[in-house]
């Protein structure tokens, strides 16, 4: 839990999208992609016979879109968070 904010603190305003976030996000839903495609290749497994390959273009297909989907919603988020405060107000403080 974090630490409540001293009294008359101000957050300042996010200017610009935090790439960096960014693409943070897209790595780790193309890792949680990975792994629950290979545990789901797994369990698809039947008993006394062998595990049939999955096609180089499916584990393409599924992970590029879960790291796409990541990318998109997190670049979604942090335009949200330069756009905060009142629509058609200016993205800086000094007032111009």
């Amino acid at each position: 839990m974090p630490l409540p904010r001293p009294a008359g603190y101000i957050p300042q305003r996010q200017l610009r999208v935090d790439r960096r976030r960014v693409v943070l996000a897209g790595a780790i839903n193309v890792l949680a992609a990975l792994v629950l495609l290979t545990l789901a290749h797994r369990v698809s497994r039947t008993p006394g016979e062998l595990l049939p390959a999955i096609h180089p273009r499916f584990w393409v297909v599924v992970v590029g879109m879960a790291g796409f989907c990541g990318v998109w919603g997190e670049t979604l988020r942090q335009i949200s968070l330069t756009r905060r405060g009142e629509p058609g107000a200016p993205l800086d403080q000094r007032g111009g």
